[in-house]
């Protein structure tokens, strides 16, 4: 087996850490050689012996566990992406997410950066600080480097109990900690695009009292009332406290206006004692927000238009795509969920190959339920998938509980119910 052959990126279903490194060490590694993991959720087991193996050969990694990974149309909880990259400064593990003013003291100084280099963040969905985390990363590095990346872990409202003290990210060195943020440096070529494709609908409201990712009022009243009504008006349905735990509105989240942007999108996740809203993703005091819908056609053009602009950013031929994107819009699609990630490369819906499955990209279950696995393989040796269409650049990403994405020149922060999509070239 040669690197020649398997090429830079490997999609290994169901994991197996053997294979694994006998697909790393076909090559003789360089120094310079950084290997990103995106880990299926039933193989968040196997993150321990994983490191081991790479600290006992001294290759460098990086990785987060997630609800699913993908390559192209091939979508599991029991599989690994390997990324073969360039780093330029050893990664880092962050601890202490739950806590503000986190130090940052062991990340390198924006000046020892190489030109041209880029941030690969993952960071554990439960950390409560995550946007502080953030933006004080920003504030160290600014413009001058590009940011992809994206929450690691279960959906809060499925995860078991057993894994409610487990990291969901890592690094070789730094080990695997809980509510932890892992941080990788690349020079391998990177442009990045963002986009969701949801559409306003009613608004403006404005948060006049919210906290955090907790939205208490909108327009003076508290926000479930108000979204209550606006959303029982739209669909002609009663929305119940537990109906919005089990992602009955998955369908009609909010968006924040944001200046010359698409608005940054919030989820309602849960009722809060005295009628307020949790929301994937925090709200600013007097932010002004939208209800918003969207169908499957235009959450999949939204994944073309992130292809396109990542790949013109790019200006240099498209080697992959590594892509984040949120739990939530494959809840939301189902089984079309496979023509999303097909859009990202393909580049136009006219490209894309296949019909939907369900044209009005609504949940048929409104529990939510994560039982179903879809894209299984009828080959579990653990080799190597086959993209279904070898002259489009393969797509390789994971089922993310927030997502980042911004190139030079744009401020980064988590984001929801969104495609990052990042472009790599040779």
């Amino acid at each position: 087996m040669s690197r020649e052959t398997l090429a830079d990126s490997f999609f290994n279903a169901p994991m197996n850490i053997a294979v694994i490194i006998e697909w790393i060490e076909a090559e003789t590694l360089d120094p310079e050689d950084l290997f990103f993991f995106l880990i299926g959720s039933k193989c968040q087991g196997q993150v321990v012996e994983l490191r081991d193996a790479l600290n006992e050969r001294n290759i460098n990694g990086i990785g987060g566990v997630f609800y699913k990974v993908f390559k192209d149309n091939e979508i599991h909880d029991d599989a690994c992406v390997v990324m073969r990259l360039a780093g330029c400064a050893p990664p880092v593990l962050v601890e202490g997410l739950c806590e503000t003013a986190v130090s940052l003291e062991q990340l390198p100084a924006g000046a020892d950066l190489l030109p041209g280099t880029s941030l690969l963040l993952l960071i554990d969905s439960r950390s409560t600080e995550s946007q502080d985390f953030i933006s004080r990363v920003y504030d160290r590095y600014g413009n001058r480097v590009s940011y992809l990346g994206g929450g690691a872990g279960l959906t809060a409202t499925y995860e078991p109990a057993d894994y409610e003290n487990q990291a969901w990210v890592f690094t070789t060195a730094g080990g695997a900690i809980e509510k932890s943020a892992a941080v990788a440096f690349i020079k391998t070529p990177l442009a990045v695009a963002a986009r969701h494709g949801w559409k306003r609908k009613h608004g403006p409201l404005v948060a006049t009292r919210a906290e955090g990712n907790h939205l208490l009022e909108l327009n003076w009243r508290p926000a479930f009332d108000v979204y209550k009504e606006l959303y029982e008006e739209e669909y002609g349905e009663e929305l119940t406290t537990q109906g919005i735990r089990d992602f009955q509105a998955i369908k009609f989240p909010l968006g924040v206006q944001k200046s010359n942007a698409e608005d940054l999108v919030r989820l309602p996740s849960e009722h809060l004692p005295g009628g307020g809203l949790l929301c994937l993703g925090g709200v600013h005091n007097n932010s002004v927000l939208y209800t918003l819908t969207g169908g499957a056609e235009d959450l999949f053009e939204a994944a073309a238009e992130a292809g396109r602009a990542s790949e013109d950013a790019l200006e240099i031929p498209v080697r992959e795509y590594l892509v984040f994107d949120c739990v939530t819009r494959y809840l939301f699609l189902e089984e079309a969920f496979k023509q999303e990630i097909k859009a990202v490369s393909s580049g136009s819906l006219s490209n894309s190959s296949g019909s939907l499955s369900n044209s009005s990209g609504s949940l048929s279950n409104s529990s939510g339920s994560l039982s179903n696995s879809s894209g299984s393989l009828s080959n579990s040796s653990g080799s190597l998938s086959n993209s279904s269409d070898q002259s489009l650049p393969p797509v390789y990403g994971a089922l993310a509980e927030g997502e980042l994405a911004s190139g030079a020149g744009g401020y980064v922060e988590m984001m929801a119910k969104t495609i990052a999509v990042g472009a790599l070239g040779t």
